[in-house]
């Protein structure tokens, strides 16, 4: 059902304003080929940027911009039972791979593309990120900071590629990720992890995401620096 919805809000919308205004769907939604090793830098990153975004998202509640009352810890917690008792593979297909096809198509490829014929490129990635922010915070108060930033994110590889899948695959990857960290609490705590034991990351989980991120990051710009990417859509 989640799947359902993210795909006839975030495909239904953007197709219909298209189809309204007569532009093609390969340059409003970015369909583009994107290089190899833009995609695998974009897989990188997907992998590497949990940890940073679960101390942003610490610091948002440092701020006092999460606060959680009962009621949604227990959706939250219903949520989670829900998840342990279904199959995996719906899980990252529902909740994980559809709505990273679909936010990025909305997000990343019509709004981006949108903002970008009246906003400088900087300017069009920090807006996008900032309303991809809003968006999650409605519906998922106390995102606001960790989905601010990993829209910029988004929004940065968005730039660099001029394509739509790199970030397709980052956001999948990220979302699968989590999910199925979520999935399986007790196995992980099993292999003596204690993620449940503690509130920020290991250092060593922080130090080795670093790395992952800027080695992500010089890939995803050498792999870009020739191309025409950065040229207007």
């Amino acid at each position: 059902m989640i799947g359902l919805i993210t795909a006839a809000v975030f495909g239904g919308i953007p197709i219909a304003v298209m189809m309204f205004n007569r532009v093609r769907w390969s340059s409003g939604f970015a369909l583009r080929r994107a290089h190899l090793g833009a995609l695998v830098a974009a897989g990188l990153l997907g992998l590497a940027l949990w940890p940073l975004a679960h101390e942003i998202y610490l610091l948002s509640e440092w701020m006092g911009l999460t606060v959680l009352g009962k009621e949604q810890f227990a959706q939250a917690e219903t949520m989670l039972a829900r998840m342990r008792s279904a199959p995996l593979w719906l899980i990252l297909l529902s909740m994980g791979l559809v709505p990273a096809i679909f936010e990025e198509l909305c997000f990343r490829g019509f709004l981006f593309g949108a903002l970008r014929t009246r906003l400088a490129d900087d300017r069009t990635v920090i807006a996008s990120s900032l309303i991809f922010g809003l968006f999650h915070e409605v519906f998922m108060p106390g995102r606001l900071l960790v989905s601010t930033f990993l829209g910029g994110v988004l929004g940065w590889v968005r730039l660099r590629t001029g394509s739509v899948f790199p970030g397709m695959l980052l956001h999948a990857t990220h979302n699968c990720l989590l999910l199925t960290i979520a999935r399986y609490p007790t196995e992980i705590a099993a292999r003596g992890w204690g993620l449940e034991e503690q509130e920020h990351m290991p250092a060593l989980w922080l130090a080795v995401a670093a790395i992952g991120i800027v080695l992500a990051g010089g890939l995803l710009v050498a792999s870009t620096r020739s191309s025409n990417a950065q040229s207007t859509l």
